[in-house]
């Protein structure tokens, strides 16, 4: 499975939500993504942007000032 971690702390909505989705539509089978976020606004909006997938699984998780959302593809 390949990984990728992409650090998106300080970055302002709509850039995170942006990012997450261009490379989730590039995402290959069994590929995971960690995103790292600071933005609450970005926090909401990306799981309900991926939504739509059926083939993607989402895992949040609180890391003292960021968020870590992690997306696999199966």
């Amino acid at each position: 499975m390949k990984t990728r971690t992409i650090d998106l702390r300080g970055k302002l909505c709509p850039f995170p939500i942006m990012e997450v989705m261009n490379l989730v539509d590039e995402m290959k089978s069994l590929e995971s993504i960690t995103f790292h976020i600071d933005d609450p606004l970005a926090l909401k909006s990306i799981p309900e942007e991926l939504s739509e997938y059926s083939d993607l699984k989402i895992c949040i998780k609180k890391i003292t000032s960021y968020w870590e959302i992690t997306i696999n593809k199966s």
